[in-house]
């Protein structure tokens, strides 16, 4: 963010504080940001209502400002075999369908088959949009009925 066109950087927790002489100042926050890889911030409003984010403040006593964001994780889904589909960037607190194809036959008596996701980490297996979020279609090699092997794709 900016104040009186100067930079400042927010603290882990996402504050800037900052002594201002009364009277007259600017600030401005980014439109969009991208705190981690998977993850969008997209400006809001401030807590006043405000819904520019560039403003003009009248300072004269104590104030605290809030820059309020959506935020937007990133669904990435992989599948060594077949089409996959579903995966995408979602707002927060949303469920996402994922698809994939269930079995795909390669013509020599062999298939592979759709045996579940995996998740890395401690990823939630609901479905809602937590976090930055990968997932693995898993499948099992087939020969006709018997199962070759099993393993994460």
């Amino acid at each position: 963010m900016k104040i009186d066109g100067k930079a400042y950087l927010s603290d882990w927790s996402g504050e800037v504080s900052e002594a201002l002489r009364r009277g007259r100042h600017t600030v401005e926050v980014p439109k969009q940001v991208f705190p981690l890889h998977g993850v969008e911030a997209t400006f809001l409003r401030f807590s006043d209502g405000h819904n520019a984010t560039f403003r003009v403040l009248g300072v004269d006593e104590d104030l605290i400002l809030e820059a309020r964001y959506s935020i937007r994780y990133l669904l990435d889904v992989e599948s060594e075999y077949g089409s996959v589909s579903g995966d995408g960037w979602f707002p927060a607190g949303t469920v996402a369908n994922l698809s994939v194809v269930p079995s795909i036959e390669f013509g020599n008596g062999t298939m592979v088959s759709f045996v579940r996701w995996t998740f890395p980490g401690d990823v939630s297996q609901t479905g809602y949009t937590e976090g930055p979020d990968e997932r693995t279609e898993e499948s099992s090699d087939r020969l006709k009925e018997a199962v070759l092997c099993e393993g994460e794709v």
